[in-house]
């Protein structure tokens, strides 16, 4: 993984800020992700880990964050929202973590033009 945010400071930041910055990087890294972490997306989710940490000095590992911790009853008692609109909205949001239709489809397990339809629907896209 250290040369992983090595090559990534290097790209953000050039040869010599790379060298300042990427061990601290990686030793926070190491300090907040859990071992045997999987990294679900890969070497783009390494290095927004990366600018996140740069930036915030967080990072919130997939499956770690608060986003995560709903009681689903307590949304779906308090919804006026279709499962159409909830398919909109949470196909957004997987497209703007994502960054693309084609990964944000590859993680939800849809195709790519029905996701792409579900952003537009959507609005704000």
């Amino acid at each position: 993984m250290e040369n992983s945010v090595y090559y990534i400071c290097c790209k953000l930041f050039g040869a010599e800020g790379a060298e300042e910055l990427s061990s601290k990087v990686a030793d926070r890294l190491q300090s907040v992700i859990p071992k045997n972490y999987p990294w679900p997306g890969n070497f783009r989710e390494l290095e927004q880990a990366v600018r996140n940490i740069i930036v915030h000095d967080e990072f919130a590992p997939l499956g770690q964050g608060s986003e995560l911790e709903f009681d689903i009853n307590q949304v779906y008692a308090n919804t006026q929202v279709s499962l159409n609109g909830w398919s909109q909205i949470y196909a957004k949001k997987a497209y703007e973590n994502a960054g693309s239709y084609r990964e944000a489809a590859r993680l939800l397990g849809v195709d790519q033009r029905t996701l792409k339809k579900w952003v537009l629907e959507s609005g704000d896209s």
